[in-house]
């Protein structure tokens, strides 16, 4: 059987990596966390386009190698849908090469979190103002690309039900289809 596997998306400081954990430990999953964090904070110098490119590599590989042990359900922190956002945004950069490996290896559903947190600071995070902005940007590429996707709004426990409720929708759907009456 197919790995079922949900990315978790979105503009920063919107729950991503604890969703991303909550999920993983309610289902007993696997998580693949984000690289991007560790990229950067071990670089010495400012971060630059072929940086996030090369985030987009590494994470990419870490997804396909969790894929390779054929869990039933995973659970990805971020994907190339926010290296595209990213260069996008920040760069005015598009890959036809990147936008390929996305549609290829996308997730089964995306769970795209709401920008409706309070911001948290964190010296990697950059766009405090344009979260609703860089949302909407995630909406329209994920429906650009026909990628099936929730929306997780809510704050608290309330996000984090909400969440679970998605993916127990997405589980018994797959059981459906699995074992049709």
């Amino acid at each position: 059987m197919k790995t079922i596997s949900i990315c978790i998306t979105g503009p920063e400081s919107t729950g991503k990596t604890e969703i991303s954990r909550v999920l993983g430990a309610h289902f007993k999953a696997p998580v693949i966390k984000e690289y991007a964090r560790d990229y950067l904070n071990q670089l010495a110098r400012e971060y630059g386009r072929d940086d996030v490119l090369k985030i987009g590599e590494i994470q990419l590989a870490a997804i396909k190698e969790a894929q390779a042990k054929k869990p039933f359900l995973l659970f990805i922190d971020t994907d190339l849908s926010v290296i595209n956002i990213w260069l996008s945004y920040k760069y005015d950069f598009i890959s036809d090469g990147l936008n390929l490996k996305m549609k290829a290896n996308a997730p089964s559903h995306y769970l795209l979190m709401d920008a409706d947190l309070p911001w948290e600071p964190d010296p990697l995070r950059e766009n405090p103002a344009e979260r609703k902005i860089l949302l909407r940007l995630y909406e329209d590429l994920l429906r650009k690309y026909n990628f099936s996707y929730s929306l997780i709004s809510g704050t608290g426990m309330q996000r984090k039900q909400n969440a679970i409720r998605v993916v127990e929708e997405i589980l018994n759907q797959n059981q459906t289809i699995a074992c049709p009456a």
